[in-house]
C-alpha cells in the first residue's frame, strides 16, 4: 500500500477516534455530573413525592445520561403524565417539563345497562346498576387508570359491563370523547351519557330531556340539532322528554 493511502486511511478514521476519545474524557470529568436538577409538574415545581425519582439522575454524567431513559423513569413513577420533555444544560443541569394527563370524563361499567324510551311513548328512563370500578377517559380517546379517587367535577359516562376496558385508544372511546368535546362545543350542559353501543347513546341533559343519538353517524350535527332545539324553548315552557336526532328530522317526544 502506498504511503498516501496509509495516510488517506488514518485521516478517515481520524475524527471517529477523536470524538471518542473526547467523549470518554469529558464522561470522566467532574463538572459534568448533574448537580441541579429542576422538574416543573404543569408549569408549578414538582410536588415532593417526586424526589425519590428524581435523586437517581443526581450525579450522572450529563453526556451519558440518556433522555428517553429520564422519561421512561419518570412515567414508570407516574402513569397520569401525558408529557415528559427532557433538556440538558451544560454544565451540569438537568431541566424536566411534565405535564398531567387531564380527564375528558369517568367511564364507569354498568349492570344490565339499558335505556327505556325508544318506542313512541313518552317514558324514557337509563337504567342499570352503577358499579365501584372507575376509568378516566382522555380527549384522544384514550382510556388510563388514576391513583386519585373518582372526581365529580368529570362527566359521567355509563358502559355495559362488557365495554372493552383496555388502557388504549379504540373507535368506541373515540366517539365518546367526541361526543362529549361537541357537547362542550355547543355548550349543551348534561348529567349522564349512557353508551349503549357504537350506533346508539343517551344524554341526559342538565334540562332533563333525553337526547339519543347515533355515534356512527356525524356527531357534530346531531349535537348542534340539540342545542338548536334546546335553546329554541321559552323559561316556562314544556321541554321534550325524548329527543330523537337519529333521523334526517329530529323527532320530539313531550
Amino acid at each position: 500500500m502506498k504511503l498516501t493511502n496509509i495516510k488517506k486511511v488514518l485521516l478517515a478514521f481520524l475524527p471517529p477516534l477523536v470524538l471518542v476519545i473526547l467523549s470518554l474524557s469529558l464522561s470522566r470529568l467532574s463538572v459534568f455530573s448533574l448537580k441541579k436538577i429542576t422538574c416543573q409538574l404543569d408549569q408549578y415545581p414538582c410536588p415532593l413525592n417526586y424526589e425519590p425519582v428524581l435523586v437517581n439522575f443526581y450525579q450522572r454524567n450529563i453526556f451519558t445520561l440518556k433522555k428517553q431513559s429520564v422519561v421512561n423513569t419518570v412515567t414508570a413513577f407516574d402513569a397520569d403524565l401525558a408529557e415528559v420533555e427532557v433538556v440538558k444544560k451544560l454544565p451540569n443541569q438537568l431541566l424536566i417539563t411534565l405535564k398531567k394527563r387531564q380527564p375528558l370524563a369517568q367511564l364507569v361499567p354498568f349492570l344490565n345497562l339499558d335505556f327505556i324510551g325508544l318506542d313512541s311513548t313518552a317514558s324514557a328512563t337509563i337504567s342499570g346498576e352503577m358499579t365501584n370500578q372507575f376509568f378516566q377517559l382522555d380527549q384522544s380517546g384514550e382510556i388510563f387508570m388514576t391513583n386519585h379517587q373518582p372526581i365529580s367535577l368529570f362527566p359521567l359516562v355509563a358502559v355495559p359491563e362488557t365495554f372493552n376496558f383496555e388502557l388504549k385508544i379504540s373507535p368506541a372511546t373515540q366517539q365518546i370523547s367526541q361526543v362529549i368535546l361537541s357537547l362542550r362545543e355547543h355548550y349543551v350542559s348534561f348529567n349522564l351519557l349512557a353508551w349503549l353501543n357504537q350506533s346508539l347513546a343517551v344524554i341526559k341533559t342538565s334540562l332533563g330531556s333525553y337526547a339519543i343519538i347515533n355515534p356512527s353517524q356525524s356527531i357534530k350535527p346531531q349535537i348542534a340539532s340539540l342545542q338548536f332545539i334546546l335553546s329554541g324553548f321559552k323559561i316556562g315552557e314544556s321541554l321534550p322528554k325524548k329527543i330523537d336526532l337519529r333521523f334526517d328530522k329530529p323527532v320530539l317526544t313531550f
